[in-house]
């Protein structure tokens, strides 16, 4: 939790998931890096040469990347998007699981930006 708070004050949004790191790529959203593993590259390459920003591309064995990280990435990937939201919850709700936590902030964060 203390890691949101952290993400949060800085203005930023931190992606664990796969799936959620590749829509984040796919979406309209200023990306600031990518954390992966040197075997997932060639598959994002693609993906990343086709952002209109320059995307910060950290490469390296995936247990190199858990030391880094302090936790396994059972996913593999790590992206980091320049855009913090909260998501209003209803009272006695604590948290959403990750696909639809990204989802609605995906959502709302293009919504905003008039991208809908």
């Amino acid at each position: 939790m203390r890691q949101q708070e952290d993400y949060r004050r800085q203005g930023i949004f931190v992606v664990e998931v796969e799936k959620v790191a590749r829509r984040l790529l796919e979406s309209l959203l200023v990306v600031v890096s990518v954390l992966l593993p040197e075997k997932w590259f060639r598959e994002y390459q693609p993906i990343l040469q086709a952002r209109p920003e320059e995307i910060l591309a950290y490469l390296a064995p995936k247990v190199q990347l858990e030391q880094m990280t302090g936790f396994s990435m059972y996913q593999g990937v790590l992206a980091v998007c320049d855009a913090a939201a909260a998501i209003p919850m209803h009272r006695g709700v604590d948290s959403l699981n990750v696909a639809s936590a990204a989802a609605a902030f995906l959502y709302e964060a293009n919504r905003r930006r008039g991208f809908m």
